[in-house]
């Protein structure tokens, strides 16, 4: 969790600063419900497999996180929308 608080620091600008705090703070909210909730966790565990944890609820309760990053072009089905990548021609 460190290092993703330390990587959206260095991420983030006067733009986007609000967005990455947000998100930092939900993803630790969600692992401390994970701590607290006592209800059913199989239907999570089957949606959601993480590798190199038994369930989903031991990922979320431990100190890791994992991140992807994505560099590519996407599809947006929700808008029927392909979305490239920026193509960024520098100087050399």
């Amino acid at each position: 969790m460190g290092e993703l608080r330390e990587l959206l620091q260095r991420m983030s600008n006067d733009e986007n600063r609000e967005s990455y705090e947000e998100l930092y703070k939900y993803l630790k909210d969600i692992r401390f419900y994970a701590r607290t909730f006592q209800g059913d966790w199989i239907q999570r565990d089957h949606l959601y497999a993480m590798d190199g944890f038994t369930s989903f609820r031991a990922y979320l309760l431990s100190e890791f996180v994992e991140v992807l990053t994505f560099y590519g072009d996407w599809y947006d089905y929700m808008n029927d929308e392909f979305q490239k990548k920026p193509r960024h021609h520098g100087h050399r």
